[in-house]
């Protein structure tokens, strides 16, 4: 908000020519804009600040002054993203001991993908879609070493698994 104390009118000048990513200007309205939404942002984790500075001039014709605008951007925690997954193809009667299953680092690190950074730590399991005609998903642990059944859990009863886990479905 910069005035003048002897009335002349003021513009704005020297706009940068390339602004910070998000941020626009609007030259009828002489105001600057930034969409926080903007990819280059979204990077941030939750909690964590960054500062995007824009600085110009502001003239009456007579005089110029330097002037700035400032925004603060607070990262969220924003949702991971995944493609599809999938384990090697297995026989219909290939001996559930010949099976041997994935971890879930192998299984999602490369499908799986978090914009604030930071790997896998593990995968919670709210469903098991399989008809027993179809075979049973299993998982084993590195501190069991058995492989047990997953069963049907649900969004309340979900089963959580580390990185290492192993997971495999025998038909």
């Amino acid at each position: 908000n910069a005035s003048d104390v002897d009335g002349d009118g003021l513009s704005v000048v020297n706009v940068p020519t390339t602004l910070p990513f998000g941020v626009t200007y609007d030259a009828g309205t002489h105001s600057f804009t930034l969409d926080p939404g903007n990819f280059f942002y979204q990077h941030l984790a939750a909690g964590v600040p960054t500062t995007v500075t824009v600085n110009y001039d502001v003239s009456d014709d007579h005089l110029t002054t330097a002037a700035s605008v400032s925004w603060t951007i607070t990262g969220v925690n924003d949702s991971p993203g995944q493609d599809s997954v999938g384990l090697a193809a297995v026989l219909e009667d290939t001996p559930a001991a010949d099976i041997a299953g994935d971890t879930v680092t192998n299984l999602f690190s490369s499908e799986y993908s978090d914009i604030d950074g930071g790997g896998i730590f593990g995968i919670a399991v709210i469903a098991n879609h399989a008809s027993s005609e179809q075979g049973v998903w299993q998982y084993k642990t590195p501190t069991s070493g058995i492989w047990e059944d997953i069963g049907y859990p649900d969004p309340e009863h979900a089963l959580a698994f580390s990185a290492d886990t192993m997971l495999r479905f025998v038909p």
